[in-house]
C-alpha cells in the first residue's frame, strides 16, 4: 500500500513539474510573440499549488535587441493547479498577475517603444486577433511608481495600489495612490501638484463605453490649494461626458468631448458661489484671494475645436467685487460673449455708490483695446464733482479714440470732448481737446505722456484758448474756498 502510495506521489509530482515547466515557458514564450519582442528573467521561484514568482524581468527592444525598455523587480503570476492538470493549458489555468515594489519610468521622447508596448497589450481588439492573447482575470499592484516624463512636464502616481478585474465582456477598476505633477513652462516658472488620487469604475473591454469616479484629495501645489474633487466620468455613443459630483458648493461643471468631432463644450454654473471656498492661490498669485471672496452667479458655455482651433464661449455673469478699501462695493452685471480674437459685451455694467458705468461694444485681445458705446452716469470725482458723459469708442491698432459731445462735470458742460490714447510699455501717450457749451471760439488742447512704471507721473503740455477763469476754477474741486482755488 505504502508503495502503490509512493508511486501514486511521484508520478503526480512528475505530473505537475512537467505541467509548471511547460506553463512558465509557455506563459513568457505567448508573452513574447504577443508584443514581439524578447524577454529575459532572472529566476523562478514556484509555490507549486498557488502562484510563480518571476524576479528581474525585462523586456528588450524590437530594435535595438540588447536595448532594455521594460525592467521590473518582481511578478507574481497565480493559477488553479486544477485547471492546469486537467486541461494542461497554461493560459486557462491563469487566475490573477501581481506586481509589486516596482518602478516605471517613461520618457515620450526616447522611450516610444515603453508606448508602443501599453498599446499593444491595451488593445483588446488587435490582442483579441492574435492567436497569442491570453486572457488575464484579475491584475493587482502594490507600491508602484510610474513616472512619465516628456519635454516640458512630469508626471508620477506613487505608492501605487490596484486591483483589475477582467470580466471578459468589461473591465473593472479600482487604483489608488499619490499624484505628483511637475509642469515646467519656459518664461513662465513652474507647476508643482499634488494629492491623493481614488478611481472606481468600469471600462468597456472594447473601450467603446466606461463609467468612472475620480476623487482628488486635498489637492496642494505651489501656485495654489484646491479642496477634494470629485467627478463623474462617463465615455458612450462615442462622446466623453465629464461631470463635477458630490460637492456641496453652488457650483456645477460638465465637460463634453465629442470623440468623432475632435469638440469640446464646458458648461460652468454657479448661484452665489465663493471661489474662495474651494479654491485658495498661492505665491504671486496670493493677492488676488481677495476677489475670491465675492459671490458669484454666472452660467457660461465653453466651446473650442481640437481640429479647426476655433474657440466660443457665452457667459452670464452677475458678481460683487471690492477691490480695495478706498473703493467701494461693485456690483458687476455682464452678458458677453467671443472667441479666440475678440469679446463683445451686450452689456457691461457697474455700478456702485460712486456712479454706474455701462459699457456695449468690444474688446480686441490682439491689443486689448475697446470699441463701442461706453456711459457714465453719476461718478463721483476726486474734485467732489460728480461726472457725466456718454463716449463713441474706436480703435486702430495701436490707438484709442475717445469723443463726447456732451459731458458735465458738475456744472460745467463740454459741447466736445476729444481724447485719444495710445499704451506703450509703462505709460500711456494721450492727446487731448475739449470746447465748453456755452463759450464762443474756446478750445482747451493737451497732450503729454501718463507713466505708470516705475511710479506714477504725469507730464503734460496744456493750452488754452478763450477760457474765462471762472470756468477754469469751477473744474476745482468745489469744497475749497476761491482763495484755495487761485
Amino acid at each position: 500500500l505504502l508503495g502503490f502510495i509512493f508511486a501514486g506521489m511521484k508520478y503526480l509530482n512528475n505530473k505537475i513539474d512537467s505541467r509548471m515547466y511547460g506553463f512558465k515557458r509557455n506563459i513568457v514564450a505567448r508573452i513574447e510573440k504577443l508584443i514581439g519582442r524578447k524577454i529575459k528573467y532572472g529566476s523562478i521561484s514556484p509555490s507549486i499549488f498557488r502562484y510563480f514568482e518571476i524576479r528581474n524581468l525585462v523586456v528588450y527592444s524590437a530594435e535595438q535587441i540588447d536595448q532594455p525598455v521594460v525592467m521590473i523587480n518582481k511578478i507574481k503570476i497565480y493559477y488553479s493547479i486544477y485547471k492546469l492538470l486537467r486541461t494542461g493549458d497554461p493560459a486557462a489555468s491563469l487566475i490573477k498577475i501581481n506586481i509589486s515594489n516596482s518602478k516605471f519610468f517613461i520618457n515620450t521622447l526616447r522611450d516610444r517603444e515603453v508606448i508602443t508596448i501599453l498599446q499593444e497589450l491595451t488593445n483588446p481588439e488587435q490582442s483579441r486577433q492574435n492567436k497569442e492573447f491570453i486572457f488575464i482575470p484579475r491584475i493587482t499592484g502594490s507600491n508602484i511608481t510610474i513616472t512619465l516624463i516628456d519635454e516640458n512636464s512630469e508626471y508620477t502616481l506613487s505608492n501605487l495600489f490596484f486591483n483589475i478585474k477582467n470580466l471578459k465582456n468589461e473591465i473593472g477598476l479600482d487604483i489608488r495612490g499619490n499624484m505628483h505633477v511637475k509642469i515646467v513652462t519656459k518664461g513662465s516658472g513652474s507647476l508643482f501638484l499634488n494629492s491623493k488620487i481614488k478611481l472606481r469604475g468600469s471600462v468597456d473591454n472594447r473601450l467603446t463605453w466606461s463609467e468612472l469616479r475620480v476623487r482628488f484629495y486635498a489637492v496642494k501645489s505651489n501656485l495654489f490649494n484646491l479642496s477634494k474633487q470629485t467627478f463623474q466620468i462617463s465615455l458612450k455613443n462615442n462622446r466623453l461626458d465629464i461631470q463635477k459630483i458630490q460637492d456641496k458648493n453652488p457650483f456645477d461643471v460638465q465637460l463634453k468631448y465629442s470623440l468623432s468631432e475632435k469638440k469640446i463644450e464646458l458648461h460652468l454654473i454657479s448661484e452665489n458661489f465663493k471661489p474662495g471656498s474651494m479654491i485658495r492661490l498661492l505665491g504671486r498669485f496670493s493677492p488676488y484671494n481677495r476677489w475670491l471672496s465675492s459671490k458669484i452667479t454666472a452660467k457660461a458655455i465653453i466651446n473650442y475645436g481640437i481640429s479647426d482651433k476655433k474657440l466660443s464661449y457665452v457667459v452670464d455673469l452677475k458678481t460683487a467685487i471690492k477691490p480695495g478699501n478706498a473703493v467701494p462695493l461693485i456690483m458687476l452685471t455682464s452678458h458677453f460673449s467671443g472667441n479666440s480674437r475678440e469679446l463683445f459685451f451686450k452689456p457691461l455694467i457697474a455700478d456702485s455708490r460712486s456712479g454706474t458705468v455701462e459699457f456695449v461694444g468690444s474688446l480686441l485681445f490682439e491689443n486689448y483695446l475697446p470699441s463701442g458705446l461706453l456711459n457714465l452716469i453719476n461718478i463721483r470725482i476726486p474734485n467732489g464733482n460728480d461726472l457725466d458723459a456718454s463716449f463713441q469708442l474706436t480703435r486702430s491698432r495701436q490707438t484709442m479714440y475717445l469723443s463726447s459731445e456732451k459731458l458735465i462735470v458738475g456744472s460745467t458742460i463740454f459741447k466736445r470732448f476729444n481724447l485719444n490714447i495710445k499704451p506703450e510699455a509703462g505709460k500711456f501717450l494721450f492727446k487731448l481737446q475739449a470746447v465748453l457749451n456755452d463759450t464762443l471760439d474756446n478750445t482747451t488742447d493737451a497732450e503729454g505722456v501718463l507713466e505708470i512704471r516705475p511710479k506714477l507721473l504725469l507730464k503734460a503740455k496744456v493750452d488754452i484758448k478763450n477760457l474765462p477763469p471762472e470756468r477754469f476754477f469751477s473744474l476745482a474741486d468745489r469744497r475749497a474756498s476761491c482763495r484755495e482755488r487761485v
